[in-house]
């Protein structure tokens, strides 16, 4: 009687429903892990990445590290040396990015003054 009706014409598309929540489900759960770390240490700033499978590990020298952003709403904080760039972010909404690459420039920025005044402090009292 349910198929007499017209019904089975439905029973496609609500394979296809199931199948397209099944899809969401397994890409929902690849990015469940997903998290972007920065830890800057007096020596060097390590970053790492992990979006889906994708991992990446970026460790500089705080002293030659770039940090640049871009003006499009959807750019990424660049992080670079010697040729080496990692984009962070991607987890943040736009304001909360800019925030972010003004207050990692500084803080790179008094980590070289720091370590720059302890050598100097050390070669003073190396040479007494």
């Amino acid at each position: 009687m349910f198929a007499t009706q017209g019904a089975w014409v439905v029973l496609p598309f609500a394979g296809i429903e199931i199948l397209a929540l099944a899809i969401a489900f397994v890409v929902y759960a690849r990015h469940t892990g997903d998290f972007e770390r920065i830890v800057l240490h007096p020596d060097r700033l390590l970053v790492e990445v992990v979006d889906g499978r994708r991992k990446a590990r970026f460790e500089a020298n705080p002293a030659w590290v770039r940090v640049e952003m871009g003006q499009a709403a959807y750019a990424r904080v660049r992080i670079s040396e010697r040729g080496e760039t990692v984009e962070v972010g991607r987890l943040l909404a736009f304001e909360e990015r800019v925030e972010f690459a003004r207050d990692l420039a500084q803080n790179l920025r008094v980590g070289s003054v720091a370590i720059a005044a302890r050598s100097n402090i050390a070669e003073i009292q190396g040479g007494v």
